[in-house]
């Protein structure tokens, strides 16, 4: 088997905000709401999530009730 490829930055963004969907039961207009943005453009970052800016991530990590450095950081195994 090959090694697994790391997570870009983008990537680990978009997988925790999915984990912490999912364990808070949040819906996707709830989070988009808390960020301050409209539904189109809330796929558009969760497509190329290197274009979050910051105001929309600490809206989204206030909503799922997490500090903003876990919602950046990489999970640990």
């Amino acid at each position: 088997m090959g090694r697994k490829k790391p997570l870009t930055p983008g990537e680990i963004v978009v997988a925790n905000i999915k984990y912490y969907q999912v364990t808070t039961g949040e819906s996707d207009e709830a989070l988009y709401t808390a960020a301050r943005m409209c539904r189109a453009t809330w796929y558009n970052r969760l497509r190329t999530p290197n274009t979050f800016m910051l105001s929309e991530l600490l809206g989204i990590a206030r909503k799922l009730n997490i500090p903003l450095t876990t919602l950046i950081s990489p999970k640990e195994a």
